[in-house]
């Protein structure tokens, strides 16, 4: 069956063909996060963005991350009016410092840092959203790169704790976990390793090296504000082989009931 969405958030993507996108670039890479509207029924109005030294009066988003993030604004074109603001996020690596006794070890990558500066450069329109729940919802979706499950054999517990911490962040900025909100809708995910299985709302989004045998791992998240979970009708992880066949992350699809 084709899929037919409306808008597409994506992360580490090449530019989109499609004028009709906000993309943001990753610094030195070929590849970054957008925003896509599909619909000849949108159009979007990208949230311009600064640097952290620039002037602030303007009201424009702090930029730390070039590319981990891209913001629009979604409008429906037939009566002008925003519909959402659609927030593509990447939780991009970074590298540990290097060991100076061992020059010449792999160093070890984190992302929990990229995601937390990005969410203080997103924080005035979280905030902003959270205070006015009668303006624009919120939708944020994307690659974080964090998980509260042992997603590898060499994991460490602090990684469980950090990624933890960054999701009772986004709580506190007054957004709701749609996956989590919907998980009696979908069975549990077999084998999860999380430490709270009574509680488990994971799915899988991410295959280590597309293997379908590895352990699964959930890596994608979609958050909203309030608003958009008054709209909410339906959210389906794309789980199924046609998905992994173009990637070793699966897309989670969100439905939403027009607002009164």
């Amino acid at each position: 069956e084709e899929l037919r969405a409306d808008v597409a958030l994506v992360q580490e993507a090449v530019p989109p063909p499609d004028s009709n996108a906000v993309y943001r670039p990753i610094d030195k890479c070929n590849w970054g996060s957008a925003v896509v509207a599909l619909s000849p029924k949108y159009t979007l109005r990208p949230r311009t963005r600064r640097s952290p030294v620039s002037d602030p009066s303007a009201g424009e988003l702090i930029e730390c991350q070039p590319g981990a993030s891209a913001v629009a604004d979604v409008i429906e074109i037939a009566s002008g009016l925003p519909r959402i603001v659609a927030v593509s996020f990447y939780g991009a690596w970074e590298y540990l410092p290097q060991d100076p006794e061992k020059p010449k070890k792999r160093q070890n990558i984190y992302s929990v840092a990229t995601s937390h500066r990005v969410l203080s450069d997103l924080t005035p329109l979280l905030v902003w959203s959270r205070k006015m729940p009668h303006k624009i919802p919120v939708l944020l979706a994307g690659d974080f790169n964090a998980t509260t499950q042992i997603a590898t054999d060499n994991y460490w517990d602090v990684e469980i704790s950090e990624a933890a911490t960054l999701f009772d962040r986004m709580r506190a900025l007054g957004l709701r976990d749609l996956i989590a909100v919907t998980r009696e809708s979908r069975p549990r995910l077999p084998g999860c390793s999380c430490p709270s299985p009574d509680i488990c709302c994971h799915v899988r989004t991410y295959r280590h090296a597309n293997r379908a045998e590895g352990r699964p791992t959930q890596l994608d998240y979609v958050y909203g504000s309030e608003q958009v979970l008054q709209q909410l009708s339906g959210c389906t992880v794309l789980d199924e082989a046609a998905a992994w066949a173009l990637s070793d992350h699966c897309p989670i699809v969100i439905d939403l009931r027009d607002a009164d």
